[in-house]
């Protein structure tokens, strides 16, 4: 079985490679990062409303 060959990363020099690598691999889509904030609003917004009710 053979092993994938390396992705294709743009730069010049091995720096650029790198550092281009490292940004597409830690870099969050922006969906995800909506959805997650979403959800904590929410989660949020019914702690807030069981507090209001315990007053």
């Amino acid at each position: 079985m053979n092993p994938l060959p390396a992705p294709v990363v743009p730069g010049n020099t091995e720096w650029e490679r790198f550092d281009n690598a490292v940004s597409k691999f830690l870099t969050v889509p922006k969906t995800a990062f909506v959805k997650a904030d979403a959800k904590w609003k929410a989660k949020n917004r019914r702690k807030r409303a069981r507090a209001k009710k315990a007053n």
